[in-house]
């Protein structure tokens, strides 16, 4: 089975189950064509025809940057090791002042992810999406 990458379109989160952990953002995602975030760099991730995750990152402002991702409900071990290093490669090759990105509290998963991507924890976002839950905010800074 082939693995790619393709630029992201709000459109292909119609092709697949998010983490139940990530519903409510991939809601949101859905919405990017009625949103603008001018400069936003992000991509889609596939197995096969198979949509498995999505990240990508939009300026907040010269210099600082917000980091998203969402996944796939059945994605695998495998496929998560492929997320990573591309997702690694893509922070990588973006070397911005500041990413910043937040995980659910409660997200175990998540908070393993962003601190493998050398993002360091910074503290905890009361009340921080519109569902009222907490979130702990992450950054890499260079």
């Amino acid at each position: 089975m082939t693995y790619r990458l393709e630029d992201f379109d709000p459109d292909v989160l119609k092709q697949f189950t998010p983490q139940s952990m990530q519903a409510e953002e991939v809601a949101w995602l859905g919405n990017l064509d009625e949103i603008q975030f001018p400069g936003m760099k992000a991509f889609s991730g596939f197995k096969g025809d198979r949509l498995i995750g999505c990240s990508g990152l939009f300026p907040i402002w010269p210099g600082r940057w917000q980091a998203w991702a969402v996944y796939s409900l059945d994605v695998g071990r495998y496929e998560m090791l492929k997320i990573y290093r591309w997702t690694r490669d893509f922070l990588d090759a973006h070397r911005y002042r500041r990413v910043e990105t937040t995980v659910l509290t409660d997200f175990e998963a998540g908070h393993k992810f962003a601190t493998m991507l050398k993002f360091k924890k910074e503290g905890i976002l009361r009340a921080y999406d519109p569902a009222g839950r907490d979130h702990t905010m992450y950054s890499r800074v260079s």
